[in-house]
């Protein structure tokens, strides 16, 4: 029997999950953010242990024969942490988009839409990567969970102060944050240890807004889908990519409102007719299975698809609006 682990952290969350060689699911562990963009190296630390931990704690001193890991963070940190409880044969790093590819569409060429805490676009072809965006939040990050937050509290105050149109978002970033003023968002924001996580931690009463018929936090993800999509045409304008491809969304911030989703495929597809736009099938942390799987072949991987998409039921992508 042999043993492996796929591992994806991001500016949100740490996940990773244990299987075997017949694709069963032996464990899984969690975490924080390890961005060290945004965090100390010492609660990546803390964050990666205890993700550690989680997963090997009844199987300590496993060989794994490999390790596939996606972060914007140090993986080298976290492949020496896991030496410290398992044997790791070999450690397999993919980028953010590589990773979310396998994942989603299970393919090695295609197109990925990231849109989680921060943002970006990728194009993968095999061993090629080519990305745009992901500047961060003080450059860029556009159509990503911080920027829906920060129009989403920028519009609660220009509704307060009568600058722009009525939104419920004004009730809702008073009532779900508990604020006697809305000014003491200030004190929230600019006193946090984390602005960043503070602000886009505002996405998800947008997507509230959203559903409920709110118009402005409507459009608030509406422009984020034409800014992902605009960074996606000018990508594959750049590459000069005329032929077949799929495209696949990742991230969070998609499951807010399908509002984003339409108006991105319908962007793209216009600009180029022969992409496909589809929500993915897994999350990003199953990346590593599939690409386990894929080194078998074509018929090892459609015998296997449908066992995995029971056993790793957990991981399938899901939003409200699918």
């Amino acid at each position: 029997m042999k043993y492996y682990m796929s591992v994806d952290g991001g500016g949100t969350k740490l996940a990773a999950v244990l299987f075997d060689d017949e694709f069963r699911l032996l464990g899984q562990g969690t975490g924080g953010a390890i961005n060290p963009n945004f965090e100390t190296m010492q609660n990546i630390k803390n964050t990666m242990e205890k993700c550690i931990d989680e997963i090997v704690a009844h199987r300590k001193g496993i060989d794994l024969d490999c390790v596939y890991i996606s972060m914007p963070g140090p993986h080298d940190l976290f492949i020496e942490l896991l030496k410290q409880h398992a044997n790791v044969k070999e450690a397999c790093v993919f980028n953010e988009g590589r990773m979310a590819l396998l994942a989603g569409a299970q393919s090695l060429r295609g197109l990925v839409a990231l849109a989680g805490t921060g943002s970006g676009i990728f194009w993968i072809d095999g061993e090629k990567s080519v990305h745009a965006g992901g500047w961060g939040s003080l450059l860029g990050d556009e159509g990503s969970g911080y920027y829906i937050g920060r129009e989403g509290l920028a519009a609660a105050i220009k509704c307060y102060e009568g600058t722009g149109p009525q939104t419920m978002l004004y009730r809702l970033v008073m009532e779900e944050w508990q604020l006697q003023n809305l000014w003491d968002l200030v004190r929230m924001v600019y006193r946090s240890p984390s602005p960043r996580y503070v602000i886009a931690s505002a996405a998800p009463l947008v997507s509230k807004a959203a559903s409920m018929g709110d118009e402005v936090a409507q459009n608030i993800y509406r422009m984020a889908g034409e800014e992902m999509a605009r960074q996606t045409i000018a990508l594959l304008t750049r590459l000069g990519i005329k032929d077949k491809i799929i495209g696949v969304i990742a991230g969070g911030v998609w499951k807010g409102s399908k509002i984003m989703f339409d108006t991105f495929q319908e962007a793209v597809t216009e600009a180029f007719p022969n992409i496909t736009i589809e929500v993915p099938m897994f999350e990003p942390v199953m990346g590593g299975v599939i690409k386990q799987v894929l080194k078998a072949g074509d018929e090892p991987f459609c015998k296997y698809l449908y066992a995995i998409k029971d056993e790793f039921k957990a991981f399938l992508y899901k939003a409200h609006w699918i």
